[in-house]
């Protein structure tokens, strides 16, 4: 006699694109049969006292899966929680990440560890909010950027004489933004804060002086 081996997933009703992917006669779906949703499940196991605690808080609370701290499939929002609440992981996730792109083997790999890092970043940055910072350009020009988000045009200005130290501050005519996040200097991979004059998700407006 054939022996029929069953195996049983762990998928909640309101989870339809997976029921309808792993949904065949060797798979069992009981949380299917139960009716039971995601958020009944969660409420279930805290009543059962399972709560999924990391530095006293509730991960649930924080992040839409706990499982894989390094999945690259993260929404901003766990990102953004991640970097909040859970730093030791985030600091792991970026060290990682960083870690593929300057040893990647293959343009893919080198290309989707990019993309996440940008979208790391991107968080960091966010939340992180830049204040200004001294820049050189190619011939070695000094070169100071200011947050549009957080100074005035007037402020920029007497913070850049501040800064650089002298009353003839020249600004740029160019619209400008920074970033953080890799680049290439020198031919060589880095990471840190880019003032460029194009515009990206990451990057943020700054107004931008010269001596």
């Amino acid at each position: 006699m054939e022996k029929i081996i069953k195996n049983i997933y762990g998928i909640a009703v309101d989870e339809q694109k997976r029921i309808q992917k792993e949904n065949n006669k060797h798979k069992l779906l009981p949380l299917v049969e139960w009716s039971m949703k995601e958020k009944d499940c969660l409420e279930y196991c805290y009543k059962k006292g399972f709560f999924w605690k990391e530095n006293n808080i509730r991960l649930y609370d924080v992040l839409d899966r706990v499982s894989c701290w390094c999945c690259s499939n993260k929404n901003n929002k766990e990102l953004k929680n991640y970097y909040l609440y859970l730093p030791k992981y985030f600091e792991k996730i970026r060290k990682l990440t960083y870690e593929i792109w300057i040893n990647a083997t293959n343009s893919s790999l080198e290309e989707n560890a990019y993309k996440f890092w940008i979208k790391l970043e991107g968080v960091r940055f966010r939340v992180s909010k830049f204040n200004y910072d001294v820049f050189y350009d190619e011939e070695g020009q000094c070169i100071i950027a200011v947050s549009k988000q957080k100074y005035s045009k007037e402020q920029a200005v007497e913070l850049a004489k501040r800064e650089l130290n002298t009353e003839k501050i020249i600004p740029s005519e160019e619209e400008m933004y920074v970033r953080y996040g890799l680049g290439t200097m020198d031919e060589e991979k880095k990471q840190g804060y880019w003032l460029e004059c194009r515009k990206t998700k990451i990057s943020i407006p700054v107004w931008s002086f010269k001596i």
